[in-house]
């Protein structure tokens, strides 16, 4: 074994290593490198910036071969592929409840512990998710970033474009329970615990 093979080979794995280890301190310094030249956004790391620009091109090359779903990213595919399969392998160790992802797993465990670990800096409200944080700050801002692609009306949160797009599809997926009647309704009652005397 030569010395010049040698010597590349420890300078390539040192080169590898000092990357590497330059890119996790980052993380830590909060450094964000990587610029979209599209929208500005910055990242940390080149490959979420990759990631990222498939938002502005449209590009999602990883395929389902069961149902033909494409998606951004592969991660994205595994989790969504769990769903033709039935495959739930995270399960709560307090109800038994059991979850395809294990971040809807870590979520649910906030059920039990009552913990709400996101906060509103304005008026100081407490979330269990971050995404009930993010939805409570657009009644601050008034961000209303989904849009019916059919009227322009916009809304803060995206189950309430869902609704609001039943009146086009002509959708009623709730039926009373109460009745023996047929009824049909676009939207569940915001008050569904209600007891019927």
């Amino acid at each position: 074994m030569s010395f010049n093979w040698i010597f590349i080979n420890w300078h390539f794995i040192s080169c590898y290593f000092n990357t590497f280890y330059a890119t996790h301190l980052r993380t830590h310094t909060g450094e964000k490198r990587f610029q979209c030249n599209i929208c500005g956004t910055t990242f940390i790391h080149r490959s979420t910036l990759t990631y990222h620009l498939r938002i502005h091109t449209g590009e999602k090359p990883f395929h389902c071969n069961v149902c033909g779903r494409t998606f951004t990213v592969k991660g994205a595919l595994t989790s969504h592929l769990k769903t033709h399969t039935g495959q739930k392998p995270f399960q709560c160790n307090v109800c038994q409840a059991v979850f395809r992802l294990k971040r809807n797993l870590t979520r649910h465990l906030s059920t039990h512990t009552g913990e709400k670990r996101f906060y509103c800096n304005i008026c100081e409200a407490t979330f269990a998710h971050k995404s009930n944080l993010t939805n409570h700050l657009r009644t601050h801002t008034g961000e209303k970033p989904y849009q019916c692609h059919m009227c322009q009306s916009t809304f803060a949160r995206k189950s309430n474009l869902n609704i609001h797009l039943r009146i086009y599809t002509r959708e009623k997926p709730f039926h009373c329970t109460m009745c023996e009647a047929s009824r049909v309704f676009g939207r569940e009652s915001s008050n569904s615990n209600t007891n019927i005397l």
